[in-house]
């Protein structure tokens, strides 16, 4: 029987962490990193095309933030895990991505 693998999709603007992410990830048994895109709209794209079971995203990037692409996910039928990323200690930020749980 085939291993099974955590397939995860890194969404972010800054290239760096995409990067440092998949380089932390690569090593993790059993989970690999499908895609990577650099704003919200390629991420949806690759979401739709890649189908992965973790999602990670950062809420700032330019063209679109990572809430819009949560609040495009809601009506999608789907059973992947989301992690948000973000360097703003905002409070409204923790609200809404709860409030988008997908």
């Amino acid at each position: 029987m085939a291993e099974k693998h955590i397939r995860v999709l890194l969404v972010d603007d800054c290239k760096l962490i995409r990067r440092r992410l998949a380089e932390s990830i690569v090593g993790l048994d059993g989970i690999e990193v499908v895609g990577e895109a650099a704003n919200s709209q390629q991420g949806m794209d690759l979401f739709q095309t890649l189908g992965p079971d973790v999602l990670i995203v950062g809420i700032k990037m330019p063209g679109g933030n990572g809430l819009r692409l949560l609040q495009a996910m809601q009506g999608l039928d789907h059973a992947c895990k989301v992690i948000v990323l973000t360097n703003y200690p905002h409070e409204i930020y923790r609200r809404r991505c709860m409030a988008l749980r997908c």
